[in-house]
């Protein structure tokens, strides 16, 4: 396992399925067309790739967003620690607030 992040941020539109490959977005999509049944995501979770717009993305706030760190041996051991069996299909964000 190792860290990961995007050069291009990208959202996760209810629309994204053919951009990201989420299969979520796909299942998601279709229960909103009415193709499938299911339980409607929250209205937050419907928004289409028009309708989102990230607030930091090229901004001067958000300059962190264009350059990937520096991978750090020892806060990837301690992540791995953490997730000793994670399946290769999983991921996770770390944050630094």
């Amino acid at each position: 396992m190792s860290i990961v992040t995007l050069t291009q941020i990208k959202a996760y539109p209810i629309d994204g399925y053919g951009i990201t490959g989420i299969r979520r977005l796909m299942y998601l999509e279709l229960i909103l067309k009415g193709e499938i049944k299911g339980s409607m995501p929250i209205s937050g979770a419907q928004k289409e790739l028009r309708e989102i717009k990230l607030s930091l993305f090229d901004t001067s706030k958000g300059d962190s967003l264009s350059t990937i760190p520096s991978i750090d041996p020892a806060l990837q051991k301690s992540i791995n620690a953490l997730f000793p069996n994670l399946d290769e299909s999983y991921s996770i964000s770390l944050l630094d607030i």
